[in-house]
């Protein structure tokens, strides 16, 4: 599975590692949620491999000059799932992503880290 972006800052306090994610305004910070979650549910995901570090818990930050957001990335897990699941039965249509055609629901099932 293939997931392009980048996290801008990984932050370590205490057991918490933050995934940062720096937006131009309050309204990219919405738009970047379920991006932004994706980065802490597989980084999650991959540290689980890693015994010295489990004991770690993986909060994502969202912010811009004027704010910020923190949250879980698994509390909106099941929401992207459910909303790929209505856009997909309610449109059937194809999302232009970077040039390419493709199914929100493949997208979104390859960002939660779910078979397509």
């Amino acid at each position: 599975m293939f997931f392009t972006g980048h996290i801008d800052l990984l932050m370590v306090k205490n057991d918490m590692i933050y995934v940062c994610d720096y937006k131009q305004n309050i309204y990219e910070i919405y738009k970047s949620v379920p991006q932004v979650a994706g980065y802490g549910i597989m980084l999650n995901d991959i540290l689980k491999n890693y015994s010295n570090v489990q004991k770690f818990r993986i909060r994502c930050l969202s912010f811009c000059d004027s704010y910020a957001m923190e949250f879980d990335p698994e509390s909106i897990h099941k929401e992207i799932e459910q909303f790929a699941h209505l856009w997909h039965k309610t449109t059937g249509k194809p999302i232009f992503v970077k040039g390419t055609t493709r199914r929100l629901m493949e997208d979104i099932k390859k960002l939660i880290c779910i078979e397509a």
